[in-house]
């Protein structure tokens, strides 16, 4: 089993778990989805949905670009997209999910299309190289939405020099918006 394989959604879940239980608690109007858990317990299960970023109007197989692991909505707004890699990787994975969000024109939640706009998009992973050149990264990829993209979406790279860091400094940047 590798290390990509053997922690696949285990935290991403207990963190969507924290997040569902910090919402309740604050009585707050945002409702979170999420991916990553094959079988949560009965209290999760309207929250398990796994969203789906597709371009065109109907989400199918053929337009279907990814999942994603966390969604805020308030109302009928998305406030938050977020990909966690929850074992080190390289910026082309992390390219590869910021470019499958920008590239889709609608999210799917409980097979309800939403489209997104002025929304925040937060990617989690430990980095295999140094914090700067993830810093750099995240500025390139903002300005190059800026430049080709209208949807008002900015990009936070959220990093860690292990699992516990990234998934612990996530957690506290998306409790800001909650």
């Amino acid at each position: 089993m590798t290390e990509s394989t053997k922690f696949h959604g285990n935290e991403t879940f207990k963190l969507a778990k924290e997040l569902i239980q910090i919402i309740k608690d604050k009585c707050s109007e945002i409702e979170l989805f999420f991916d990553n858990h094959t079988n949560p317990a009965a209290e999760y299960k309207e929250h398990a949905t796994k969203p789906k970023m597709f371009f065109g109007l109907e989400c199918h197989d053929s337009t279907t670009l990814s999942f994603v692991d966390i969604v805020l909505k308030r109302k009928k707004k998305i406030e938050l997209i977020c990909e966690i890699e929850e074992s080190k990787c390289t910026p082309k994975p992390v390219i590869g999910d910021v470019f499958s969000i920008l590239l889709s024109d609608h999210i799917s939640i409980k097979s309800e299309p939403y489209a997104f706009e002025n929304t925040k998009v937060y990617i989690g992973f430990i980095p295999t190289g140094p914090i700067k050149r993830i810093n750099d990264l995240e500025v390139r990829i903002n300005l190059m939405i800026e430049k080709c993209f209208k949807k008002g979406i900015s990009v936070k790279l959220i990093t860690g020099n292990n699992r516990g860091e990234m998934i612990e400094t996530l957690k506290n940047e998306i409790i800001k918006l909650i």
